[in-house]
């Protein structure tokens, strides 16, 4: 089993350091790091070139986001097996020793992620473990062996910490990579084709350690909840043959979704954008007086708001 790491960055100096050095104390090594940088403009090729030299090798490509970056990550990769981890995240030490330990011990596993704890800034101490989700997590958590109603678990929560996953590249080849056309929610795209076509394992414990700070693109909630609207859309009109439970879930899914997105740009005044995700909400067969109510009074702020203008 080889084993490549593979870590996207974009100006995080000041963290990357610890994030590579996590990975180089791993008590199985690692096989090969790959750093891709995706087109920083601070000194990080400079630190990591005089911290680590031979130790890693590093990529510079023209700025194109995290999903392109892991890619080309995975381009340059020689491992069978593919480990991520974000710049600014930190390994615990025995990591790579659980998972590798984890698929010799249950056959055919091919997509593994664990738990992880949060931390503010540079505060690992006090980091907390975080459970997004007791419902999902309590599913992976006593089918950690063979979870094989993932795809549906994870379009209710996606709970999986990329800096967590750990998969046989040889999935790639019948589930695509990471989708670069999506501006966030790359990672929840690829989980769920891999769940679709891969033996999902999960490691209950804690193995990575998520640091939150105000640059984090996690921050942007609009962001957020547009590009899962296109991956949940994404599913729903391809050609994946899903059962009549998957197809259900993403339904399910978009409506509660469009609801949250059309109350926060309600309450940002930006009436029109709102009512048009109420409406959406409604198709999805998210039926609720609430929605009901709030479109109306879209309609009427969203009038008011014109002849104001004029």
């Amino acid at each position: 089993m080889k084993v490549s790491v593979i870590i996207p960055t974009y100006n995080r100096a000041e963290f990357i350091v610890k994030s590579i050095e996590s990975v180089l104390s791993q008590t199985r090594p690692v096989d090969e790091i790959i750093v891709v940088d995706d087109g920083s403009t601070d000194n990080t090729k400079q630190v990591i070139n005089s911290k680590f030299g031979k130790h890693v090798k590093y990529v510079w490509q023209e700025n194109a986001g995290p999903a392109a970056a892991r890619n080309t990550g995975i381009r340059y990769s020689t491992g069978d097996w593919l480990a991520l981890i974000d710049s600014d995240d930190v390994w615990t030490p025995h990591k790579n020793e659980r998972e590798c330990n984890f698929i010799s011990e249950n056959s055919g596993t091919e997509f593994l992620f664990s738990h992880m704890g949060v931390f503010f800034n540079d505060n690992i101490d006090s980091a907390k473990k975080e459970i997004k989700n007791e419902r999902v997590c309590k599913y992976f958590e006593t089918n950690n062996k063979d979870a094989k109603e993932s795809f549906s678990y994870l379009i209710e929560e996606n709970i999986v910490p990329t800096s967590s996953t750990f998969f046989k590249k040889e999935c790639l080849n019948r589930t695509g990579t990471f989708n670069e056309n999506l501006k966030s929610g790359e990672d929840l795209d690829l989980w769920l084709r891999l769940s679709l076509y891969c033996k999902v394992g999960f490691l209950n414990e804690v193995l990575i350690f998520r640091r939150r700070h105000n640059d984090n693109l996690v921050n942007d909630f609009v962001l957020r909840q547009e590009t899962l609207l296109q991956v949940l859309e994404g599913f729903k009109n391809s050609t994946y043959k899903l059962d009549p439970v998957q197809n259900k879930k993403i339904r399910k899914k978009i409506g509660p979704v469009c609801y949250e997105l059309g109350s926060y740009l309600f309450l940002k005044r930006k009436f029109k954008e709102a009512q048009r995700y109420f409406i959406q909400s409604l198709k999805s067969g998210h039926a609720d007086i609430k929605i009901i109510i709030k479109m109306l009074l879209t309609s009427l702020m969203s009038h008011f708001q014109y002849h104001k203008v004029k």
